[in-house]
């Protein structure tokens, strides 16, 4: 169940994550599908060109930029969670160690690679939470993961992930910092993950 801990890349400096900065049409709309808001990014600062992923008490919302009749707009679409199925837990500590050829999960070959990458850098119960309803169903496996490797004023990754079955998602949000303390370097997260079951 465990992933080797794939490459992360520099990416273009990141996207504000400010909930504010989204246009309010937009924000109104997913408010009225999420609830109450757990989980979300947007991949460009401009309002009427970024994607938003976001996650709530009550549903799954990918908003897509799209353009009708000269108009800027966004296409939602929406993956209801059986209401109350919402549960999370919070991982803190070290990353995932050293990963043996055992440790991998053959089962889960249809996940996109930069999930598997960025999972690989995960604490292994978290991977786990992450994973385990995924390998009981059988099903086809979808997601998207999105990080930013930050070096001022110290190293630091966030992190943001999902994966999903047709019966659960999953999904991911924390950070990692580099502490130096007594002289060897020390990974540590401070992550919180979530499952729900589609409605």
């Amino acid at each position: 169940m465990l992933h080797v801990p794939g490459a992360l890349p520099a990416v273009d400096p990141a996207a504000r994550q400010d909930w504010d900065g989204l246009r309010a049409a937009l924000r109104d709309r997913l408010a009225g599908e999420l609830g109450t808001l757990q989980m979300w990014w947007r991949d460009h600062d401009d309002p009427n060109r970024t994607s938003v992923t976001a996650f709530g008490d009550r549903a799954m919302c990918v908003a897509t930029p799209v353009t009708t009749e000269g108009r800027a707009r966004h296409r939602l679409e929406i993956l209801r969670w059986v209401p109350g199925s919402l549960t999370s837990s919070e991982f803190h500590g070290p990353g995932p160690g050293a990963v043996t050829r055992e440790d991998r999960p053959p089962t889960l070959g249809a996940l996109p690679t930069p999930v598997r990458d960025l999972l690989g850098h995960l604490p292994a119960p978290a991977q786990w939470y992450l994973q385990v309803p995924l390998v009981t169903t059988g099903d086809d496996v979808d997601g998207q993961a999105w990080y930013h490797v930050w070096t001022r004023p110290e190293p630091k990754l966030t992190a943001w992930l999902w994966v999903r079955t047709s019966a659960t998602v999953t999904f991911a949000h924390g950070q990692r910092v580099v502490r130096g303390g007594g002289g060897t370097p020390v990974e540590h997260w401070d992550l919180r993950c979530w499952r729900a079951t589609c409605a």
